[in-house]
């Protein structure tokens, strides 16, 4: 028979807590703050704070905590930048003349918007656990998503000119003024722009053609629906260039300078509807300086 093993000398160094030693210290945090038997081990805070597993347990919460108030902080600072945006634009809108408030609620009601009214409060988001960055994240995707409303609305809206260049000037703005042929004061209901014949006129939004043809004082005249109440005429055309029916997007060309109908000379007739009243296209021109 083999004889025993000689005692072995010991080389081995001490070894880092075990995950049995954690294991064990979180067992007696555990019964230290939600009660145990009496035979239980008690864990003292000196205990707590000295041992390296839960201290290192300790600094991640406290790292985790502070990372999601940054994070709460940072989308709250989000929401506050898009409101701004959504403030300007609304601004924009109103230089134009037009209520911002309720043209948007026209748009959105044309575009088939509702359902249930849930308050963010009772709303859980998958993955996020903490309320506060859940509410903040609600909060700046919603107001993302007014700027996204506003932006989609204004597209609509004839900012630009219809006329583009240099070579052309304005020779009769809206309102009151001396009428050229009967000497008289009488209402103008647009503004002229004057140029070389032939130019081309350009719608100033998106929108679809209503009406292309003669037209009394007007000429030759092209009238386009924009949506939401907002119409746009050129009269005194040499030349038309769309049918009607026809889809247009903004700048596209729809006729030629020209100076037919009620005119002393080459010169677009250019007006701005909305809801059937008629505006001054220098306020729509003139808000849209801050936005093309």
């Amino acid at each position: 028979m083999p004889l025993p093993a000689s005692p072995q000398p010991r080389t081995a160094k001490p070894t880092k807590a075990s995950f049995l030693d954690i294991g064990d210290a979180v067992g007696r945090l555990t019964g230290l703050l939600f009660g145990a038997s009496a035979q239980a081990p008690r864990l003292s805070s000196a205990e707590y704070i000295q041992h390296p597993a839960l201290r290192v347990l300790a600094e991640q919460t406290d790292r985790i905590a502070r990372l999601g108030s940054v994070e709460t902080a940072l989308m709250t600072q989000t929401q506050s930048e898009a409101a701004r945006g959504v403030s300007e634009l609304q601004t924009v809108i109103r230089r134009a003349g037009i209520n911002p408030n309720s043209y948007t609620r026209r748009f959105e009601s044309g575009h088939g918007m509702g359902g249930p009214d849930i308050p963010l409060q009772n709303v859980q988001v998958e993955g996020i656990a903490d309320k506060s960055f859940s509410i903040a994240l609600l909060r700046a995707s919603a107001v993302v998503d007014q700027m996204d409303t506003l932006l989609s609305a204004m597209h609509h809206l004839p900012l630009a000119m219809p006329v583009a260049g240099s070579q052309f000037e304005r020779t009769s703005g809206f309102g009151a003024r001396v009428d050229p042929f009967t000497g008289q004061y009488s209402f103008h209901s647009g503004v002229d722009f004057a140029g070389p014949w032939g130019s081309l006129i350009e719608s100033t939004a998106p929108g679809r053609v209503i009406y292309a043809g003669q037209r009394g004082g007007y000429g030759n005249m092209v009238e386009i629906d924009h949506g939401f109440g907002i119409h746009t005429r050129y009269g005194h055309l040499s030349t038309i260039l769309v049918q009607v029916g026809a889809n247009v997007p903004a700048g596209a060309p729809i006729g030629k300078l020209g100076s037919t109908g009620r005119s002393t000379g080459p010169h677009v007739h250019y007006e701005v509807w909305y809801d059937d009243v008629v505006r001054n296209p220098s306020t729509f021109i003139e808000a849209g300086r801050h936005v093309l």
